[in-house]
């Protein structure tokens, strides 16, 4: 093939040429079409689904901000509504689609924005914006009948009403088929009415939902069910009533949030709200409360199916922000990041008003400053397992940083310490019926707020494991003080301290008790504590339990066993006692005990009491006695045998006096040397140690 050949078959150079002066010189192209030319240069079609347009209506039904539909698209012009409320009959069941193109010759974005769609009364089909959208209105009185089918545009309310718009109030009467808004929802509201007609069958936005500081600004509502949500960024509220909030008047399906949720300073701001069910709820990023009340929250109105936030729940300054509630069940709950709590009351908290099946936490449980802020709770039902990798802490707020199960809590591994704060009953773990097993890797700390820094079964406590020591707070001045450092269940099976038991210091005028302590309301299975049993010269350690829920006609065991790795310093282990060292059992019974190393300035006493002089070990102890003192013939109190591996002393030159006190005392090993003790109950009187204030004496 030659030269000349090939070049004749080469295509000749191609010119693109402008097609605007090809399009048909009327806007008005046909009973189904019109077109214009955008404010920024780009070109824009409106088509209906029936042919309903003609040369008399055509500018009834599109408004602009400039000029009129006078077959010349020459002019830029903002289409401000398209009113379709003159055409009630013929209008019924239209589709609306507006396309933009980006105009070679004028320019453009591709995209157009339309103020509002006027369809109220009339049931409309699927509207598609390439663009913008103020608001629509659609839907006829028969609430039955689907009142529009779908939206989808690029943005809602993006331009606030600059476009024409009224407001930025969307009204849909009867059911919505689908919203899909492809970035932001700003500012603007979507209410679908009609009682449980006024369904939304599922909302896709593929920005933020924006509230801002109008009342329902940024709000998409039903007062019947609603479908699926689906909101790949952000939910935020902000200053007005319910803005930034996702609500059903009936029953609410899944829900995912691609970013955060975050509440602002109005009343139910940045939330996700149902009165009936709710399905399983996603947050990838966190859930923050703002200033306003129930802000930043995810609440249903009955069961919640389950939730997941991917970052750390926060509270605000508003009453229960920053809040996963429900009022019937709620399932597993996990929360990749740390529950904090505000200064909001019931800020950073999940709380189902029944049973809460399980929550992982990935980070630690904080409190804040205010009351129950920083909470796990189920307020009157059963809880799940509870997995925390952090800590658990109190503050300020009472009741903060807990976990609270008004029922039976199934069991909880906490990867860090439980520490109470300043707040009364903060940092704690707590169930009013039977627990579950429990690690606590690190240690359980009390504060200075009463009742802070527990572990507490209302019924049988399982296998407990604390890793580290359990420490009592102090108190100073005219502060009162009692039960922090504290561990109770009305029956202990077996619980392990991996540190010590240490009593915190009295340095106080006011009330001060129980801190630094073990309590059961019944019976304790048996206790190891691989440290030491530590008080001090203001406040013992202590260690008591009332006796078994169940006694038989020769037993009634307080204490099965109690094994002390290290030393007793300052330390009361009491059979037939509840708190406040109240005699209330005169048979109760321990069974064995073991102390690896020193016995110091302690007493061990099984159903009896000390003198006038608070002391045991000396000539006034007593077998409990009296008004509401159990006290079988056929039970005797006993000490069943104990075993100490080092020495045994009281203190030298003091008035105080120790020792081990029941009806019986089995048998006593010091230092690998036993004691001469006879053979049954209230013979025996042996001295032992040293400084001569500490006795075996059987009452």
């Amino acid at each position: 093939m030659t030269r000349q050949s090939i070049r004749r078959l080469r295509p000749s150079n191609l010119r693109l040429e402008p097609l605007e002066p090809r399009d048909a010189p009327a806007t008005l192209v046909s009973p189904t079409k019109l077109t214009y030319q955008d404010a920024d240069g780009d070109n824009v079609a409106v088509s209906f689904s029936k042919p309903i347009l003609n040369a008399t209506n055509v500018n009834t039904i599109f408004k602009f901000d400039t000029g009129v539909v006078d077959g010349s698209n020459a002019t830029r012009q903002q289409l401000r509504t398209i009113n379709l409320t003159t055409m009630s009959g013929p209008a019924t069941g239209t589709s609306i689609t507006l396309t933009a193109t980006r105009s070679l010759v004028n320019g453009g974005d591709g995209f157009a924005a339309v103020g509002q769609i006027d369809g109220t009364g009339i049931d409309l089909g699927v509207v598609t914006i390439d663009g913008d959208l103020g608001r629509i209105a659609a839907g006829d009185a028969t609430t039955a009948t689907t009142g529009l089918k779908g939206l989808t545009a690029l943005s809602l309310g993006r331009f606030g009403t600059a476009t024409g718009a009224a407001d930025l109030s969307t009204l849909i009467q009867g059911t919505f088929g689908f919203l899909k808004i492809k970035s932001d929802v700003k500012e603007a509201s979507i209410e679908v009415q009609g009682g449980a007609n006024g369904r939304i069958r599922s909302v896709v936005i593929g920005g933020s939902l924006i509230g801002g500081d109008t009342n329902n600004s940024g709000r998409i509502g039903s007062t019947g069910d609603m479908g699926f949500v689906n909101v790949r960024g952000s939910l935020t509220g902000g200053g007005g009533i319910a803005s930034g909030e996702v609500v059903s008047l009936g029953r609410l399906a899944r829900v995912t949030i691609g970013g955060s949720v975050r509440g602002g300073g109005g009343f139910g701001s940045g939330r996700v709200l149902s009165t009936g069910d709710m399905g399983f709820v996603t947050v990838r990023r966190d859930l923050a409360g703002g200033d306003g009340e129930q802000s930043g929250e995810i609440d249903a109105g009955a069961r919640l199916a389950g939730a997941s936030v991917g970052g750390s729940i926060v509270g605000g300054a508003g009453v229960s922000s920053g809040q996963i509630t429900s009022t019937g069940d709620m399932g597993p709950v996990t929360i990749r990041g740390d529950l904090i709590g505000g200064v909001g009351p019931q800020s950073g908290e999940v709380i189902p008003d029944t049973r809460l099946a399980g929550i992982t936490v990935g980070g630690s449980v904080m409190g804040g400053a205010g009351d129950g802020s920083g909470e796990i709770a189920s307020a009157n039902g059963d809880m799940g397992f509870v997995t925390v990798h952090g800590s658990v802490t109190g503050a300020s707020g009472a009741i903060s940083g807990s976990i609270v199960a008004v029922g039976k809590l199934a069991g909880a591994k906490i990867g860090g310490s439980v520490q109470g704060g300043n707040g009364d009953i903060g940092g704690r773990v707590i169930s009013t019926g039977d627990m579950g097993p429990v690690t606590v890797t690190g240690s359980l700390i009390g504060g200075a707020g009463n009742g802070s820094g527990q572990i507490i079964a209302g019924g049988t406590m399982k296998a407990t494991v604390i890793g580290g020591d359990v420490v009592g707070g102090s108190a100073a001045g005219t502060a009162t003080l009692s039960e922090s450092g504290f561990i109770r269940g009305k029956h202990i099976a077996n619980l392990t301290i991996g540190g010590s038991l240490i009593a915190g210091t009295d340095n106080t005028s006011g009330f001060f008790q129980d801190n630094g302590a073990v309590q059961a309301n019944d019976d304790i299975g048996s206790l190891l504590i691989k440290g030491s049993v530590v008080g001090n010269a203001t406040s013992p350690a202590l260690i008591f339990a009332r006796g078994s829920a169940a006694p038989t006609t020769t037993t009634d065991v307080a204490i099965g066993s109690l094994r002390v790795l290290g030393r007793v310093e300052f330390g009361k282990i009491l059979a037939g006692v509840l708190s406040g060292e109240i005699a209330v059992n005169a048979d109760a019974q321990i069974g064995s005990v073991f102390v690896g190393k020193d016995w110091i300035a302690s007493s061990i006493a099984a159903g009896a009491i000390p003198g006038p002089n608070n002391f045991f070990g000396d000539g006034d102890d007593a077998k409990m006695s009296g008004i509401g003192i159990k006290d079988d013939p056929s039970i005797s109190s006993k000490i069943g045998n104990v075993a100490i591996g080092g020495q045994v002393i009281g203190t030298v030159g003091g008035t105080d006096h120790f020792g081990i006190v029941a009806e019986i005392v089995g048998a006593v090993k010091v230092n690998g040397s036993s004691l001469p003790l006879t053979a049954g109950k209230s013979n025996d009187d042996v001295a032992i140690g040293i400084t001569g204030d500490f006795e075996v004496n059987e009452v």
